[in-house]
């Protein structure tokens, strides 16, 4: 009998220590697109609620870009797998997909569709965050392809007549009304460039804390490179973290209660790059059946964030686009898009001190608006916008000289009219000194009034 209990008190060992090293990693690929169809795409959401997020880490002036409220500039809604499943791929199953590519030498690699989320912006531009769970955080990698324009990727499922980006594209272009934003540059359907410019947020979650800073920052670096966060490659290379120019950490805060198991640990370390951003997150019950509200609420911890920063960033790219065809646009036009650019350089924009009250949420913010290019982005829609102003106003002030050309050739002709007049009238019954002085007086003036206008020409012209 005892035997029995000392081998079952093995087996909870182990299970202890399998639970404690296991990690679960979910990523979202973060796929921009555009309106193209809003009939289309308001009858999709027509029926379905609304999530608001409840940003609670977030200031109010970032909060109140999301919500049900007239103000909100941005909505957000959840789609559960079991729906992008049966309107993406027409299957009513949970999909098993298997992803290959020729890039990686890794083998290949499974991933099944979990909860995604879909941001739209008053702009008329969208965010798909297709959400994505597997075993092996490379996954999410070999799937966005990173750098190339050419397909590489190849999937298989367990539904042989899927085609994984077809379906995608398709579903987001006849059901939602979207098209990947870039589409009109590439000059026709980009199906194989779907993925082309997608950012992806990765979240790892483990039930146990980590010991040190420096076993949490290698493993969020093993996370943005893909890798396994137990995985010992970065192990006596740490300082070639250091030289990464393009890669910022942030982390939370050191334990330091009197915990005999947990004292001087961290729970959670976040690693931001160009392209992704990876969270990893400790003391989390991978064993709790209503994990996925817990998920979902580390998912809005981070999401929001990128989300707001990648809205600034197509937005300038949508300005820009509307102001380099200014001169094509009606004089109406013109100063709708002035205005437009206006009270987005204005009230657009946010900037990290005003993301957060925490100093961590504002140092995340304010690496992705670095690293994303958005600071760069806004100050050349801020050229471009006075550019647009100074032209602006060196048409009203062509306009205005013009009317003055025309008041002047008038006056050129009404003023010797009037004089002549005059002259008749005062030298009818007048003796001859008397005409000949009226002649002189009126000749001064006129001809101070022909030298005066003859000098502005002739200044305008030399100009």
């Amino acid at each position: 009998m005892s035997d029995i209990i000392e081998k079952d008190c093995a087996l909870e060992q182990k299970k202890e220590v399998f639970d404690d090293m296991k990690t679960e990693y979910y990523s979202w690929l973060v796929i921009p697109l555009r309106i193209r169809n809003s009939k289309v795409y308001e009858a999709y959401f027509k029926n379905k609620e609304k999530y608001v997020p409840e940003l609670e880490d977030l200031t109010i002036q970032a909060r109140s870009m999301f919500g049900n409220h007239k103000s909100a500039t941005a909505n957000c809604w959840r789609i559960d797998s079991k729906t992008i499943e049966k309107e993406a791929f027409n299957d009513n199953t949970q999909i098993h997909f298997y992803l290959e590519n020729s890039r990686f030498d890794d083998e290949e690699k499974e991933f099944r569709i979990y909860t995604s989320w879909i941001f739209s912006f008053s702009s008329y531009i969208s965010f798909l965050c297709l959400g994505i769970t597997t075993d092996d955080p490379v996954s999410a990698f070999m799937l966005a392809d990173f750098g190339y324009n050419n397909r590489s990727v190849k999937i298989k499922s367990d539904n042989k007549k899927i085609d994984f980006h077809n379906s995608v594209y398709y579903w987001l272009e006849k059901q939602l009304g979207t098209a990947p934003y870039f589409e009109t540059e590439y000059g026709s359907k980009c199906i194989d460039k779907l993925f082309v410019d997608t950012c992806i947020f990765n979240l790892a979650l483990r039930k146990k804390r980590f010991a040190d800073l420096k076993s949490l920052q290698n493993a969020v670096f093993n996370l943005h490179l893909g890798l396994k966060i137990n995985d010992s490659w970065m192990e006596g290379k740490e300082e070639d973290i250091k030289e990464e120019e393009d890669i910022r950490f942030v982390f939370g805060a050191k334990n330091k209660r009197k915990d005999k198991d947990n004292k001087g640990s961290y729970r959670w370390g976040c690693c931001v790059t160009s392209q992704t951003l990876n969270f990893i997150f400790g003391a989390f019950d991978i064993n709790d059946p209503n994990k996925d509200k817990a998920i979902d609420e580390f998912l809005m911890s981070g999401l929001p964030l990128m989300i707001i920063a990648l809205h600034q960033r197509y937005q300038c790219f949508l300005m820009i686009e509307k102001m380099n065809n200014f001169s094509n646009l009606k004089s109406s036009e013109r100063e709708k898009l002035k205005d437009t650019v206006t009270q987005f350089v204005a009230y657009g924009t946010l900037p990290a001190y005003a993301i957060s009250r925490w100093y961590n949420v504002k140092q995340i913010y304010y690496h992705l608006i670095e690293l994303l290019g958005v600071n760069g982005s806004v100050e050349d829609v801020t050229r471009k916008l006075n550019m647009l102003i100074d032209e602006s106003e060196k048409q009203t002030q062509k306009v205005i000289e013009n009317l003055n050309t025309i008041l002047s050739v008038f006056g050129i002709v009404a003023i010797p009219a009037s004089l002549i007049q005059l002259f008749q009238f005062f030298t009818e019954e007048s003796p001859v000194w008397q005409r000949i002085i009226i002649i002189i007086v009126l000749g001064f003036f006129l001809g101070m009034f022909l030298f005066g206008w003859f000098r502005r020409i002739t200044k305008k012209t030399s100009s």
